[in-house]
């Protein structure tokens, strides 16, 4: 049960992130007509390194994924 909840929060925060990234690669905006979700995305604190932190948390939540997945089909 305990990875089962994980793993719908994972899914979740991937799916979130990848629809920002997918949205900021094809230029769309996020939120519709209103500027409110785009602030953050476009400001200074909206990438580390040069890269867009919503890329970062897609690679990140995937990595997390496939651990857990891992971890439930061979536990230690």
């Amino acid at each position: 049960m305990k990875y089962q909840l994980i793993m719908v929060v994972l899914i979740l925060s991937f799916l979130s992130s990848a629809i920002i990234s997918y949205n900021i690669l094809t230029g769309r905006e996020i939120c519709g007509s209103s500027k409110g979700c785009d602030t953050v995305n476009n400001s200074e604190y909206g990438g580390t390194f040069g890269i867009k932190n919503s890329h970062i948390g897609t690679i990140i939540f995937a990595s997390l994924i496939l651990i857990t997945f891992l971890q439930v089909k061979k536990p230690t």
